[in-house]
């Protein structure tokens, strides 16, 4: 994002959450601001922090066309976030946005969405089980009679 700007205010949000190798982490986001009109060159930006490692959402560089909320003159809209989850075990994903250059000017983030997804091949021995047992089950039985 280029050089270092004064950070005036910000806010986040962090939860845990349980999750196996190979299972997807999913949610929506819509970055919102008013800063590209008022303060060219700001650099307020949206994140997601997922076990520490950081990935940038929506920030004054994205392309923002008219918000169609009243408090905010600018949004992304809806953008799809998906990461593969590289360990087993508890994670934290916290989510946020940073208010920069000025202190009178917002910017938002709205997240939605949030889910963790089993591993498609997990998906696809589950679905090959019940397609056994259904083909199984439709097996006409044969008796003889004496």
């Amino acid at each position: 994002m280029g050089a270092p700007y004064h950070v005036f205010g910000g806010s986040a949000i962090k939860q845990s959450f349980s999750g196996d190798v190979g299972n997807v982490l999913l949610f929506q986001w819509n970055y919102l601001t008013s800063d590209k009109d008022f303060a060219p060159g700001c650099c307020d930006f949206s994140f997601v922090v997922l076990d520490g490692s950081i990935s940038l959402l929506g920030y004054f560089g994205s392309p923002l066309p008219p918000s169609s909320t009243s408090f905010f003159l600018y949004e992304t809209g809806y953008q799809l976030f998906a990461t593969t989850l590289a360990t087993s075990g508890i994670h934290t994903v916290a989510f946020g946005v940073v208010q920069t250059y000025d202190d009178i000017i917002d910017s938002g983030i709205l997240i939605d969405s949030v889910r963790v997804i089993p591993e498609p091949s997990s998906w696809l021995l589950l679905l090959s089980g019940f397609a056994l047992l259904a083909l199984s089950s439709r097996r006409p039985l044969r008796y003889r009679l004496q």
